[in-house]
């Protein structure tokens, strides 16, 4: 059966994560990053978006499981190495797992549909951005999804009700100053009133490059380096 018809679930790109950057900077704030933890397996398989889906899995994946829950032995009687494991079992998807494509999807919507009920408002330019409106409980928050990393700016007590809102949601890492993102590593610094950032891209730009060299013929990468504030 075919899942209905759903919009993109949308991931941040480098303009979008600098955008959150410039926010905090323009109010003399330091950004805040959080990696959500195991991110798939908080994403239930099940819902509108997602009818029912079953697996049936190769017997070395599960020839050492506790017997609790393997199928009936006289299920795989017979079996050998590298047949199927229970043949004719089939295994409902519970949560998203990692492994499979559609995963990112799901889990991506669950992020969203998390961000609606704390009422905060996809960014009509750029959708990978979620924003307490004016006048909404999180105003003034800003944040920036990539699969299960966020970078979030906003004023020190909204931002502290953002995290605690999240934690009744998702289980993930202590909050912690925006140390790098999507590649950018970040050194914050202050001048005066005024927070500072120096973004190194290097790692990026090296990412970037290896992928686009030709590994048919033998290349030699010499040096990288790219900075940009």
């Amino acid at each position: 059966r075919r899942a209905p018809e759903r919009r993109d679930v949308a991931l941040c790109d480098l303009a979008a994560a600098r955008y959150v950057l410039a926010r905090a900077l323009a109010h003399g704030r330091i950004a805040m990053t959080a990696d959500i933890e195991s991110a798939y397996l908080q994403s239930k398989w099940h819902s509108v978006e997602n009818p029912r889906h079953f697996l049936q899995i190769a017997w070395e994946n599960y020839k050492d499981l506790p017997e609790e829950i393997q199928p009936p032995k006289n299920t795989w009687e017979g079996c050998k190495t590298r047949q199927v494991f229970g043949q004719g079992w089939l295994w409902e998807m519970v949560t998203a797992v990692y492994g499979m494509s559609k995963s990112g999807d799901i889990w991506g919507l669950k992020l969203d549909q998390v961000h609606e009920k704390m009422g905060l408002d996809a960014h009509p330019n750029m959708p990978a951005i979620w924003v307490g409106s004016k006048g909404k409980p999180l105003e003034g928050i800003m944040v920036a999804k990539y699969v299960d990393d966020l970078i979030v700016d906003g004023p020190k007590g909204k931002l502290d009700q953002y995290w605690k809102e999240l934690h009744m949601h998702l289980k993930f890492k202590t909050e912690s100053k925006a140390e790098q993102f999507l590649g950018m590593k970040f050194r914050w610094t202050t001048e005066k009133e005024c927070a500072v950032v120096h973004i190194s891209h290097v790692d990026y730009c090296e990412v970037i490059v290896l992928s686009l060299i030709h590994i048919s013929e033998p290349t030699r990468l010499l040096s990288i380096g790219c900075a940009g504030g």
